[in-house]
């Protein structure tokens, strides 16, 4: 792989990094219940829920999937249609798991952390405790950005 290419994660290696930082959201949630944390993926400046369906990680930051024919694949589905029987919309979900099982993700992606409610002490409290990675959250009073690492590091 080339130096101007990022290493990508296969589906299943996206999806054992999901779980592995679904944990660490877990324990940060166990610790800072006041903070209602939630991680998202991003390549900035854009970004979606770490546990989007692939539909929505390509609308909402398809920088985050690396080209191949399964995105493009993926991105040329049909939307669904509200007059769909059931069946029909079984047929597409069968599809997009298909599609999905070849998706690659960027692991250069960062998993951060989003708030619902901003307890600024808390947030500070947080951007130095070892569930961070804190070579790349900013400790300073200007950011309340807390990243617990590039998707890489979660496979």
């Amino acid at each position: 792989m080339s130096k101007n290419q990022p290493t990508t994660l296969n589906a299943a290696e996206f999806a054992c990094a999901k779980t592995r930082a679904a944990e660490i959201l877990a324990d940060i949630k166990r610790k800072y219940p006041t903070l209602k944390p939630r991680a998202v993926l991003t390549i900035p400046p854009d970004q979606c829920d770490l546990d989007a369906p692939p539909e929505t990680i390509l609308r909402e930051c398809p920088a985050i999937l690396s080209n191949n024919l399964a995105k493009s694949e993926l991105k040329h589905l049909p939307p669904l249609s509200k007059q769909e029987a059931s069946v029909e919309r079984e047929q597409r979900a069968n599809r997009i798991r298909e599609i999905s099982a070849g998706l690659l993700y960027r692991g250069d992606a960062l998993v951060e952390l989003r708030f619902g409610h901003l307890d600024y002490p808390k947030i500070r409290e947080l951007q130095t405790d070892e569930l961070v990675d804190r070579t790349r959250t900013p400790v300073s009073g200007a950011s309340i950005r807390i990243v617990l690492g590039l998707l890489l590091d979660f496979r």
